[in-house]
């Protein structure tokens, strides 16, 4: 579909004035608000998937999660328009870029900038997720930035609100950009959280820190897909090692394979970075001249590979379904200026000088080793006898939806889809899909040289015949049941009123029973309101009769906490313990009742009994209330009592009671005619503390010497400026409260006086080290 058709028509009342990009379903123009002289944007779905109801209703879907959200780094939506045949979403038009094209370069950010620009990512993270929406497609051509570097997220073409989370089951099989897409993502999108968002922002701070993502682009889709899900990835230091450890460790934490291992939330990972940020903030004011040595030796032009300027083309799905997709203007222009690869012996021995000058540090000790590699594989290369030529292969990875269509390219057939990475030289190709029980899919595409082009194909059931065959308790089936009639399979599930797809076709409901083939793989997928979908990819076997049953789970009920102080600890029916530590985070329990018991420490705990229907999403508030316990104290002869600053009792001698609430609590008994004494008592719930204090009672305190050598010095001490005639080592008796000693040794400068609060029941022990004169 060629944008340039679209330009200076009306719409409603917009004037579209020029193309401005394309998202997750549809493209995206400038356009002008006629009736208030605004320049606005409009995001029009592609005309192939407005067609296809489900989609449609996808498109509204974004518009009305966009419009429930209101944050200065969101995009905001006005409007949503149907004019001439065609559906829009209004929103606000950002001037600006993309963090897509500032990473062209392949430099990485300054620290700084990286950690501003995910700081404001978080925020809108943040708010999204409260209102139970999904992202699910965070990557840099995703971020606008505007020129006083504000962030707006933009696209939620593939959000999933989480309230109305099956409205996109048998829409999507897979979302997002490969690269930016999380493990779960990868497996199924049925398991994605919130916490799917985290690890993408994490690959696109990666990318800020290091001006590269942790993969090689040169692997196939299926390789990237493995490191995703099973290998590790490198840190970031690897690719920029200047940056300091505490980002490291911040970024790889946010890129855990395993959700539970990750930043639980965009609050717990904002929090984390604010102070990450102020930890290293003398850091992120050193900046670095241009052609300085730190970009020498860095030497982000050389990576152990080449990284595409736009990674967001690496996508599983392509971002539109391709009806006719043009050529490219001035294609062969652009060949004709891109640079010549240089393979000349010359050319070799500078890239191996360039990696040798990055890693210096530690290939010193390998240097010996270093020079015989170089030697012989200057002697392996091959004879240059001039300039290579550019490549004129491509590639195309082809899917189709569903899978096992015959493909073919200009009438060749090429085999059933999945295909991955054909070959084919450069040009435009008729390519045709063909699959029973679905309309045949025609299309032109043109391949420039080089380019590897990703198709995901969505296949249109063709219209049931009139005259079809019923099917016993089943609905029109895009099967031809007639050439169906070997095994005889029934299908049955608890509790039954189930549906049944087989390969993505609704079949009927359970029980049922169908004939299947022999030897037939098939995807069955059982699904009913309520109730978790099971699916299974199983062979029909050789046999008469067949039968399945299945026994589904309730789905899980949703609870959303608000409580007065976090973090807070839930006891399931008796059994386990769990921490929320902020409102974002969901508690998932099974359908049915249960016994909830909130905590924390030093509040009353609360206990609620409540019963959940499968899928339920319910609120809860928590106000919590301090609990309290009792101090009682006496001192003698007398005093003055405070607590926590404040006087309570003025020249008592008999025991008092206080009602505190539970916790520490700072104390301080007075005696103006002994001294004083201050210290930090725990008061716990609905528990007593008794305190005594005698002022005429002793507390011994042990006092030593020793020299510089560390041998022991007979030293006489001084207690509160007072000669006792007793001399080191000693335990000397004092009063409750605070003193001042010293000691004094003939020969020996005077040591350092230490303050000692003298407390009944703690007898202390005092070291001093005396110098010669």
């Amino acid at each position: 579909m060629n944008n340039q058709q679209f330009i200076g028509k009306v719409f409603g009342h917009f004037r579209i004035l020029e193309p401005a990009g394309h998202g997750g379903m549809g493209l995206v123009f400038k356009a002008l608000n006629t009736h208030l002289d605004k320049i606005v944007a409009l995001k029009m779905i592609a005309p192939g998937l407005s067609l296809n109801e489900k989609v449609l209703n996808r498109f509204k879907t974004e518009a009305r999660a966009l419009a429930r959200l209101e944050n200065p780094h969101i995009v905001r939506i006005s409007d949503l328009l149907e004019a001439n045949g065609y559906w829009f979403i209004v929103m606000e038009f950002i001037e600006g870029d993309t963090l897509r094209d500032r990473l062209k370069g392949k430099h990485p950010l300054p620290l700084k900038e990286a950690i501003e620009i995910s700081e404001q990512i978080l925020s809108a993270l943040q708010h999204a997720h409260s209102a139970g929406i999904v992202h699910r497609d965070i990557k840099p051509s995703n971020i606008l930035l505007t020129k006083d570097n504000l962030v707006k997220v933009t696209d939620f073409g593939l959000a999933k609100i989480q309230e109305n989370s099956l409205i996109h089951t048998q829409v999507s099989a897979v979302g997002g950009t490969l690269y930016y897409m999380s493990p779960e993502q990868v497996r199924s999108l049925k398991e994605t959280d919130h916490r799917t968002d985290i690890y993408s922002l994490g690959i696109t701070m990666y990318q800020m820190v290091t001006g590269t993502v942790p993969f090689d682009p040169n692997q196939t889709d299926f390789d990237i897909r493995e490191t995703i899900v099973r290998k590790p990835l490198p840190r970031p230091s690897t690719f920029n090692p200047y940056l300091p450890a505490e980002i490291d460790d911040f970024n790889m934490k946010a890129i855990e394979k395993n959700p539970d291992d990750r930043f639980q939330s965009a609050v717990e990972m904002s929090q984390e970075l604010a102070e990450l940020k102020e930890k290293i903030k003398d850091k992120l004011e050193i900046s670095q001249p241009a052609q300085s040595d730190t970009d020498q030796e860095l030497n982000f032009d050389q990576y152990p590979f080449e990284i595409k300027d736009d990674f967001s083309e690496a996508s599983f799905s392509p971002e539109i379904p391709l009806e006719h997709t043009p050529a490219p203007q001035n294609a062969e222009q652009e060949q004709k200026n891109e640079p010549t690869p240089d393979h000349s012996e010359f050319s070799q021995l500078s890239r191996i000088t360039d990696i040798v000058k990055k890693n210096r540090f530690w290939l010193i000790s390998f240097l010996p080793v270093v020079v015989i590699v170089i030697i012989i594989y200057l002697i392996s290369l091959p004879k240059s006898s001039g300039p290579a030529k550019a490549p004129e292969l491509t590639l195309l990875t082809l899917h189709s939806r569903p899978a096992g269509a015959k493909a073919f390219i200009d009438e060749h057939f090429h085999g059933q889809t999945p295909l991955d990475s054909l070959k084919l030289s450069k040009g435009s190709f008729h390519l045709t899909l063909k699959k029973p029980g679905f309309t045949t899919f025609d299309s032109t595409i043109t391949l420039t040289a080089g380019q590897h082009l990703i198709l995901d194909i969505g296949l249109t059931t063709q219209p049931p015949q009139k005259k079809e065959p019923a099917v016993e308790a089943t609905k029109p089936s895009a099967i031809d049941v007639k050439k169906i009639t070997a095994t005889r399979t029934s299908i049955s599930s608890e509790p039954s009123g189930a549906l049944v797809l087989i390969n993505n076709q609704f079949i009927g409901k359970t029980p049922l029973k169908i004939p299947l083939n022999p030897d037939e793989k098939i995807t069955l997928k059982i699904e009913k309101e309520g109730f978790v979908s099971v699916e299974r990819a199983l062979t029909v076997p050789g046999k008469k009769q067949f039968n399945l049953n299945f026994v589904l789970k309730p789905e899980p009920a949703l609870l959303t906490l608000q409580a007065n102080n976090w973090p807070v600890e839930v006891q399931i029916d008796n059994k386990r313990n769990i921490t929320l530590n902020s409102a974002a985070e969901l508690l998932r329990l099974t359908a049915g009742p249960h016994k909830l018991v909130f905590t924390r420490p030093n509040f009353k705990p609360i206990t609620q009994k409540l019963t959940l229907n499968p899928g339920e999403k319910r609120r809860l508030s928590l106000n919590f209330e301090p609990a309290y316990g009792q101090l009682v104290i006496h001192v003698l002869p007398w005093a003055n009592i405070y607590l926590d600053g404040q006087l309570v009792k003025k020249e008592t001698n008999i025991k008092n009671k206080f009602r505190l609430s539970a916790g520490p609590h700072r104390l301080r008994i007075e005696n103006p005619a002994f001294t004083y004494l201050e210290q930090t008592i725990e008061i716990k719930p609905d528990q007593t503390l008794e305190l005594k204090y005698d002022f005429n009672q002793k507390v011994e305190t042990r006092i030593l010497a020793f020299d510089k050598k560390n041998k022991p010095v007979f030293a006489e001490i001084i207690v509160d400026g007072q000669r006792t005639g007793q001399y080191t080592p000693r335990a000397v008796l004092l009063s409750p409260g605070v003193h001042k000693i010293a000691l004094q040794k003939e020969g020996y400068q005077p040591g350092e006086t230490q303050t000692v609060m003298a407390l009944p029941g703690h007898n202390k022990t005092i070291k001093f080290i005396l110098q010669e004169k």
